[in-house]
C-alpha cells in the first residue's frame, strides 16, 4: 500500500522579513504486512536464486541466519509454538522479508550476482550500526524495487540506479548513512557521481541507521507511524540543509530524497507487525525551467 502526499512548500524568513521559499517537498508513505508462510517462501526463493548464480549461502552469515529464522518462524506458526519465538525474531523476519522481496524483484538485472555476493558477504543484523556494503546493496535494491513496481523502467547502474522515462534518463546516487556525520562529504560524493552520468539527478540518503537500534514503533494507526518517520526526516532535513542545499542551487542535483523506515506495531491491523517507510524529497524551485520539469517527472514515480 502506499500513498502519496506531494508538494508542500516550506519558507523561511528573508534578511528582508518576507518568507521566501526554500524547496518543494513530496512524502511518499508505504507500509507492507505478509504472513509467516509467505516470507518462508521468499526465503527459499532466495536460496534458489543464489544456486541459479552458481552462489552458495553460508548459514552462519548473518544473510544465513535470517533465511533460517524465517523458515522457523513459519514452522513455529504452523506448529502452534508462537509463544517460544522472541520480539527479536519477529523483527528480523520482518526485516528480512523487505530484502528479499526487493532482491526478487531485480533478479533478472544483468548484475544482480553482485549484489547477492554483497548481501551475504557483510552485515545484515538491522540492530548493528556499523557500516555495510550488504545494507548499502539493500537501499538500491529497495529504492529499485519500489519505483519498479510503480511501473517505472529502472535498472542498477551507474551512479546506482537509472530510471528511464521514454527519451528522458534520471540517475540516481543512493547512499546509506550510518552516523550523523559527513553528510556534506556524501552529498559532494553523490553529486561527483552524478555529474559523471551525464544525466540529471538525485541523492537518495536512508537514514534507518540513526534512529536508535532497539527503537521500534508501537502505534494505533499507520497515520501515527508514519507522522513520526516523516518527522525525523524533516528533522535531519532542517539539521543538514546547508550540506545539500548548495548542491540544489548549483543545478549538480535535481532533488534530495530522505528515507527511513522502521518495525511498526499496529495492534489495530490484521498483520500487527509491519514494515513501515516514509519518504521526503526535496527540490528548489525556480532553479531552471527544465530542472522543474524533471523534478515533476521524478515526482510522479511515487504517485
Amino acid at each position: 500500500m502506499a500513498r502519496l502526499r506531494i508538494e508542500e512548500f516550506h519558507f523561511k524568513p528573508a534578511e528582508s522579513g518576507l518568507l521566501v521559499p526554500i524547496g518543494t517537498t513530496g512524502s511518499v508513505r508505504e507500509h507492507s504486512s505478509h504472513t509467516y508462510l509467505n516470507i518462508k517462501e521468499k526465503a527459499q526463493q532466495v536460496e534458489v536464486l543464489y544456486r541459479r548464480n552458481g552462489l552458495k549461502i553460508n548459514m552462519t552469515s548473518d544473510l544465513g541466519r535470517l533465511i533460517g529464522l524465517a523458515v522457523d518462524l513459519s514452522d513455529a506458526w504452523f506448529l502452534n509454538r508462537m509463544n517460544d519465538v522472541s520480539d527479536e525474531t519477529l523483527f528480523n523476519v520482518c526485516y528480512f522479508e523487505k530484502i528479499a522481496s526487493s532482491l526478487l524483484e531485480a533478479q533478472e538485472e544483468p548484475n544482480i550476482k553482485e549484489y547477492l555476493q554483497k548481501l551475504s558477504g557483510s552485515v545484515l543484523d538491522p540492530f548493528l550500526r556499523e557500516h555495510s556494503t550488504a545494507k548499502d546493496a539493500a537501499w538500491e535494491l529497495e529504492l529499485f524495487s519500489s519505483l519498479k513496481r510503480r511501473g517505472i523502467l529502472v535498472s542498477l547502474q551507474e551512479p546506482d540506479i537509472v530510471a528511464t522515462y521514454g527519451e528522458k534518463r534520471i540517475a540516481i546516487a543512493c547512499k546509506k548513512l550510518y552516523s550523523s556525520n559527513h553528510v556534506q562529504s556524501i552529498a559532494s560524493n553523490a553529486n561527483k557521481q552524478i555529474r559523471e552520468s551525464s544525466a540529471p539527478g538525485i541523492i537518495a540518503l536512508n537514514i534507518d541507521n540513526l534512529i536508535a537500534p532497539e527503537v521500534h514503533r508501537n502505534s494505533s494507526t499507520f497515520d501515527e507511524v508514519g507522522g513520526y518517520l516523516n518527522s525525523f526526516n524533516m528533522d535531519f532535513l532542517r539539521s543538514n540543509e546547508r550540506h545539500i542545499r548548495k548542491y540544489l542551487e548549483t543545478r549538480g542535483l535535481l532533488a534530495a530524497l530522505v528515507s527511513t523506515s522502521t518495525i511498526a506495531i499496529v495492534p489495530g491491523e490484521r498483520q500487527s507487525l509491519n514494515y513501515a517507510r516514509e519518504t521526503l524529497i526535496w527540490h528548489i524551485p525556480g532553479i531552471s525551467t527544465a530542472q522543474s520539469d524533471d523534478f515533476r517527472l521524478l515526482l510522479s514515480s511515487f504517485a
